[in-house]
């Protein structure tokens, strides 16, 4: 038969060891879901910068090459000052 002073004596037990580990349940579903929602949104924000450096990447090529025509073909470089400069090739009048 159980010792009946041995069952009293372990309800204080078992009170603190329940209490103990709901305090740890608690204490870690308070600070362990902020900081992955915090990790979320880091890892959100990353791979939105990761995917505007790779349009800005893009873009780079787009101006290399541009810059490249320029410097490599005379007639392109006219157009341009024509038509974004109005500018006049020299001898040119412009009739209106």
């Amino acid at each position: 038969m159980p010792d009946p002073a041995r069952s009293q004596t372990s309800w204080p037990h078992v009170l603190l060891v329940f209490g103990l580990l709901t305090f740890t349940a608690v204490t870690l579903a308070s600070n362990v879901i902020p900081v992955r929602d915090a990790v979320r949104d880091t890892r959100a924000m990353l791979e939105q910068r990761e995917s505007d450096n790779e349009a800005a990447r893009r873009r780079i090529v787009e101006l290399r090459e541009e810059e490249r025509v320029l410097r490599e073909d005379p007639w392109v470089v006219r157009r341009v000052l024509r038509e974004e400069f109005h500018r006049l090739d020299e001898g040119e009048i412009t009739v209106r």
